[in-house]
């Protein structure tokens, strides 16, 4: 039994028709069909941005710059309304490389903790450096001194590459179709 080829317009369809779906396989061409859809659209959505922001600052007017908002909150609109469809198209898409969908957790998960670690540091620092505070908290102290910033700016940054040079990894495998059966259980899928 053979996958059948998904085109641009079907990997969209199958996109939204797939909105929660966590079961399941998708292919790299699913994949990577909707990569570039979600590319385009926000091109488009931050393209009439920019245009709108050289206008306003060209012609001087500053009640121009209000265009800028319902652009970038369609953008935003659409950020969000997109965010579980494109976790389950990962999940689905690890499952068919042959990984443990559970990664998607981890490799999307953990930048976003990292990221806010270290804003929250860099927030402590920036606020202790305004107001000369020490703090006796030994975490925030650590995150807020220049030296554990950086090393945790560093770390954040090292690990944020490496999860993302994984996840192109896995999303550009082969399928691990397993012929006349498209659902192999866990177990067959040598995880």
């Amino acid at each position: 039994m053979e996958q059948k080829r998904v085109g641009f317009l079907e990997a969209f369809k199958l996109f939204f028709k797939n909105y929660v779906n966590f079961e399941g396989r998708s292919t790299r061409a699913e994949y990577w069909w909707v990569v570039l859809w979600n590319l385009i659209i926000s091109t488009i959505f931050i393209g009439g941005a920019v245009l709108v922001f050289i206008s306003a600052i060209s012609s001087q007017e500053m009640g121009r710059f209000i265009w800028l908002l319902p652009i970038l909150l369609l953008l935003v609109i659409y950020s969000l309304g997109t965010l579980i469809p494109r976790i389950s198209l990962a999940v689905r898409r690890y499952r068919d490389a042959g990984f443990n969908p559970l990664l998607v957790i981890l490799t999307y998960g953990l930048p976003y903790v990292l990221g806010q670690i270290t804003s929250i540091g860099n927030m402590f620092q920036g606020r202790q450096a305004l107001t000369h505070e020490v703090s006796h908290n030994f975490f925030i102290a650590a995150l807020t001194s220049s030296f554990g910033g950086s090393v945790l700016a560093i770390l954040s940054f090292v690990t944020i590459i490496a999860c993302e040079i994984f996840n192109l990894v896995v999303l550009l495998r082969p399928s691990k179709f397993v012929a006349g059966n498209p659902h192999p259980q866990d177990d067959q899928m040598n995880w």
